[in-house]
């Protein structure tokens, strides 16, 4: 999951680009949603799926460009794993269930 946020930033970086700019692809993003906030184990309902928090906060790598302090997908992103498989689509709600 990423944040519009670092969303905007990653479309947004023109000079200084870390290596998660380049390798860092998402595969759902929920606008008005901050999933860096969200505690591992913080279930996502979206019409048929479920996915599951595993992490949040991003790992950098020591040879990244940019400041840890400055880089939006540090903090702004969470890793999941899909409890239910199903199909979701541009605009479902999106229900989140906190451990």
């Amino acid at each position: 999951l990423i944040d519009a946020r670092a969303r905007e930033r990653i479309d947004g970086a023109t000079d200084e680009i870390g290596l998660c700019y380049v390798r860092f692809q998402e595969n759902l993003r929920i606008e008005g949603l901050d999933p860096g906030t969200l505690p591992a184990g913080t279930r996502l309902c979206i019409a048929e799926a479920t996915l599951e928090i595993t992490s949040a906060l991003k790992r950098c790598f020591r040879e990244c460009a940019i400041d840890r302090k400055q880089c939006s997908l540090r903090t702004h992103v969470a890793f999941c794993r899909v409890i239910v498989g199903g199909k979701i689509a541009k605009d479902d709600d999106v229900l989140v269930i906190t451990p």
